[in-house]
Formats: structure tokens, C-alpha cells, sequence
């Protein structure tokens, strides 16, 4: 999956309201829109008092569809902003994260783009794998952002010190009164190159991703399947110029681009260096396993000896899981300096031929396909070890599956598949389970799907309640599992007679992760035999017996 500014969100189809919607649109001629006062180059007011960005940029396009006036009304910081939707004093508001605690007051509509969140620091400082670098630093963030308010319940413990904006934690970062920010690329680089913070870098990507909606109040839940329609009828090329005017604003015309492809082919030589030994010492044991075999049939009659080479098997294969941990945890730190590279790459414009943009997309999916390989063999190893990585608690599972199936609409749509989601409760749906084990199941479920289906196919994603379990299943049109098959489903390293539609390579290692993490969160999975056409995948977790938390 891409995120970045430039990927649509759906095909663009034509902007045609029902007869109900022009009269709900002809009954307010006026809305109330609010943005983030400083947030450039999304929203922010120039020195004449006007309001500009790529948000603002959006509502006219949308007010022109509409034919409605949007009246902008202004406020001195993004937290004033949302406590006036919480009280009805604006209808709606442009660059919202969707967050839970804010449906007891608003409703949202499909992001319309995606944004990668970065660690920015001095560049004096060292580069960083992850947010769990940051522990024992001080770290300055806007108060009320989504960034900020994840990264408070996610890392209680920072030391955090919150500012009115985003510039102004910049600001105390650059005179080193604070260690690092996390802010979205490309804000932080239109900041960084317009107030002249030249002492500051990108230190690392983070696992967080904002993916801006518009927040509408919620007794209005027709006008968010309005702007839903509007949003979509919006062209490709028209949000490419949009973007396009803020995005490429006085980037550096001296980037010497050959350094850092140079510095890419040497992490790709690492990363293949680290997997040949890998490859090497599994021959090793292979033959290892050999001489075991032969010594066991030559000294059938020594016990004592069979045990110790039993002993020497047991210690290599040790050894083996070991150098396998170690060498997916070295790959994390240039596998993330690549991705951000390219991230980089692309919001900087350099590349501009579609040969260039095709090679810079090949390098990135790449590098996120071994990404996830090196994740699933860390996971895996965690689970094998009997690791406790994950906090149980209430969650809501409709939101994680929605989070999920809008992760995947591009990729579908690449191979002409539907990818539906039905969740006849229209509710929020609480399980007890963890919140990432949780996406990382249905993460799965809904990859293979998609990768197993052919072009032109459907996938369907279900939710419902059986007895005190709620249940997701995700049912795909490709070739299925074949009855003698459904045995081996769930093995490590299993890979079956079907195969992905696309030329997608599969490790086998997803399945054996899936089953593994459900079991562990007291949930349950299985593959349906009976279906003629295609695979379906149900799993089921015990619904939450707590009523939910409020998030802080």
C-alpha cells in the first residue's frame, strides 16, 4: 500500500446528488467550516489575514460542486477549533483525524489523502529505527494534533512538552530546548524550508500514518454522504495540481541525488549480504541433519550417543533462530532508511519522467515487501518464545476492519476487484483483544484475498455477532483451498497449490502468525470447507464484557 500525498483515494465518478440531498444542500445555503489556523501548507492564514493551503484549496473546489457558501471561521489555535464542533459552533472542519472519542460529536468522510508521519531532530543527532527511540527524550508536540494525542496514549511515559503549533515546536527542537518532533512530511518540510530552520533532519518514519477527513457535526449525517460523493468526483489531476502548488515550494535544486542512490544500492547490497548468510547457514543445517540421520542408523544401539547428537541438533537449530532474530533486526535500520528516502524523493519532486517514478515505486514496494517479511519473522520469533508483547483491553473491531479494507482499495482496484465491507450492525463492534494484533490479523486475511483473487473478482468482508463472539469473515472468488490442503493451512512456511493472481510472492509465514496471535487473545479461526467458489476465513473473539474506555 502507498500513502503519500498523490494516491487517489477511489475512482472518480460524476458528482450526482438525489432529489433529498439538493433540498437538504438548498436548506443551508451556508456552512460553517473551521481549519487549523497554523498548519502549513495545509491550512494557515498569510499576513493579510486570508486563509490558503491545500485544505482551503479543497473547499472551493467542493463549494463550487456544491453550490453552497463556505463561511471560514477563525480561531487561535486547532484545539479552540474542535472544542467550537463539539459545541455546534461550526458544522464541520477540514484536516480531522478520525478519532473515537470525537464520535460523541461528529461524524467523518473518507480520508482524501495520506500523509506520513516523520521524526524530526537536529542534525546533530543520530537517525532513529522507531518511536521507541524516544524514550528518556523531550519531545515537543502541537497540543490536540492526532499525533500528539497517540503518541500520549501510546508512550505514556515521553517527556512531552505540547505547543500552540507545529511551527512552534519546530522552533524548540532548532535551539534545542526540546529533542525531537513528530509531524507529518510534508508540513514539517514546508515549515522547515520557510522559516529557515537549516539545523534541522529527518531522523526516521514512524509507523503512524494521518489520513485527513472532514468532520461534520452529528446531527448532520446526510451532508457526510454528500461531501463523500463530492470528495469522490473529484479528479486525480485536479488534487495532483492542488497538492502540487504547496508540495514543490522552493525545494533544494542541488540535491545530490546519485549520493543517495548510491547510499540505497548500499543498504539493498547489505540487506542481500545478511539473507545469503542466511541461505548459507541453512545449508549448514541441512547438512548437519544429514550426518544426524546417518550417525543415528550407523549407533542405533548407543543411546548415549543418539542423545548427544540429538543435544548438537537442538543447540544448532538455537543458533539458527538466534542468527534469523538477529539478522531481520539489523535489516529494520536500512530497510526504514530506504522507504524514507523514496518518501523524501517523491514529496521533493525529484523525480520527474514516468520511468523514474515506476523504478522509485518498484525500490519502495520492494523495500516494504521485505519490511513486512522482517516483521512476521521478528513476530513469529516473539511468538515461538513466548513473548507477551500486547496489552489486552475493549477495542473496536468495525473500526479496525474499515482501517484495514481502506488500506487495501487501491491495491484492488489495481486488479479490477471489488472490495466490499458489510457490517450489518452499523455500530461499533467491541472485542477484548489488542489493538495492532488485532489489524495485523485482519491485515492478513484481507491480503491474501486479495492477493488470491483474480482480476475482475470480489472480496467480501463480513462482520456478525454468533452467540457471545463477534466474528469476521473475509470471503475472496479465487481458487480456494483444496479439501486435502486445509490441514497444512496454518503451517509455518506453508505454502499450498494456489497461487496469488498478480505475481505477488507470499511467504508462508501469515497464516502461522494469524492463527498463533488468535489463539493467544482467546479467539478462534478456521477455514470454511463447504464454499464452491473461492476461500473463507472466519475468526471469531469473545465480545468485550466491560462497557468502553473514554480516550483521554
Amino acid at each position: 500500500m502507498e500513502n503519500n500525498l498523490y494516491s487517489p483515494r477511489t475512482q472518480v465518478v460524476p458528482f450526482d446528488p438525489t432529489e433529498a440531498e439538493r433540498g437538504w444542500l438548498e436548506k443551508h445555503p451556508v456552512i460553517r467550516v473551521g481549519m487549523d489556523p497554523a498548519w502549513p501548507p495545509f491550512s494557515f492564514f498569510n499576513s493579510k489575514g486570508q486563509l490558503e493551503g491545500i485544505d482551503a484549496e479543497f473547499i472551493h473546489e467542493l463549494e463550487k460542486k456544491l453550490g453552497v457558501t463556505f463561511e471560514i471561521v477563525r480561531a487561535d489555535n486547532w484545539a479552540k477549533i474542535d472544542s467550537m464542533l463539539r459545541d455546534k459552533q461550526l458544522d464541520i472542519t477540514a484536516g480531522t483525524a478520525f478519532l473515537e472519542s470525537r464520535l460523541t460529536y461528529a461524524q467523518f468522510t473518507r480520508p482524501y489523502m495520506g500523509l506520513t508521519m516523520a521524526v524530526i531532530t537536529r542534525t546533530d543527532a543520530p537517525f532513529l529505527i522507531g518511536l521507541s527511540n524516544l524514550k528518556g527524550r523531550k519531545v515537543a508536540a502541537p497540543r490536540e494534533h492526532i499525533t500528539t494525542l497517540k503518541l500520549q496514549k501510546d508512550y505514556p511515559d515521553l517527556e512531552l512538552e505540547q505547543t500552540e503549533t507545529l511551527a512552534d515546536a519546530l522552533r524548540l527542537v532548532s535551539s534545542g530546548k526540546a529533542d525531537f518532533t513528530v509531524a507529518g512530511l510534508a508540513p514539517a518540510s514546508y515549515i522547515i524550508k520557510n522559516s529557515s530552520l537549516t539545523n534541522l533532519k529527518i531522523a526516521g518514519v514512524t509507523e503512524y500514518q494521518f489520513n485527513p477527513c472532514f468532520a461534520v457535526r452529528n446531527d448532520w449525517p446526510e451532508f457526510v454522504v454528500i461531501l463523500d460523493k463530492a470528495l469522490d468526483s473529484i479528479d486525480h489531476a485536479d488534487r495532483l495540481q492542488i497538492v502540487d502548488r504547496w508540495i514543490t515550494i522552493n525545494y533544494d535544486q542541488h540535491t545530490d541525488w546519485r549520493k543517495i542512490w548510491r547510499v540505497v544500492g548500499t543498504l539493498l547490497a547489505v540487506g542481500m549480504t545478511a539473507f545469503l548468510v542466511i541461505l548459507i547457514w541453512n545449508r549448514r543445517l541441512a547438512l548437519e541433519l544429514a550426518e544426524r540421520r546417518r550417525v543415528e542408523k550407523a549407533l542405533r544401539e548407543s543411546e548415549q550417543e543418539l542423545t548427544d547428537a540429538n543435544d548438537k541438533l537442538s543447540d544448532l537449530n538455537e543458533e539458527k533462530d538466534h542468527l534469523l532474530g538477529m539478522a531481520a533486526h539489523d535489516l529494520n535500520t536500512p530497510l526504514t532508511a530506504i522507504i524514507m528516502g523514496c518518501e523524501m524523493m517523491r514529496i521533493d519532486r525529484a523525480v520527474t519522467s514516468k520511468e523514474g517514478m515506476a523504478t522509485l515505486t518498484d525500490i519502495q514496494r520492494s523495500a516494504e515487501r521485505m519490511s513486512r517479511l522482517v516483521r512476521n519473522l521478528l513476530n513469529l520469533r516473539a511468538i515461538e518464545q513466548g513473548g507477551n508483547w500486547f496489552k489486552m483491553q475493549p477495542v473496536n473491531l468495525s473500526a479496525i476492519v474499515t482501517t484495514v479494507v481502506d488500506r487495501y482499495i487501491d491495491p484492488a482496484a489495481q486488479k479490477s476487484i471489488r472490495l466490499e465491507f458489510n457490517n450489518p450492525s452499523g455500530a461499533a463492534i467491541r472485542v477484548d483483544g489488542d489493538k495492532d494484533a488485532m489489524d495485523q490479523i485482519i491485515d492478513n486475511l484481507v491480503s491474501n484475498a486479495v492477493k488470491f483473487t483474480p482480476l475482475n473478482g470480489r472480496v467480501l468482508v463480513t462482520t456478525s455477532s454468533i452467540g457471545l463472539d463477534i466474528c469476521v469473515t473475509v470471503q475472496d472468488s479465487g481458487p480456494g483451498i483444496k479439501p486435502e490442503e486445509i490441514g497444512q493451512l496454518f503451517g509455518k512456511f506453508c505454502r499450498l497449490s494456489a497461487k496469488p493472481t498478480g505475481n505477488e510472492r507470499s511467504s508462508g509465514l501469515g497464516l502461522s502468525i494469524v492463527q498463533k496471535l488468535t489463539e493467544m487473545m482467546n479467539g478462534k479461526i478456521c477455514c470454511e470447507p463447504d464454499r464452491t467458489a473461492g476461500a473463507c476465513f472466519v475468526v471469531c473473539f469473545p465480545r468485550a464484557a466491560t462497557p468502553p474506555l473514554a480516550l483521554a
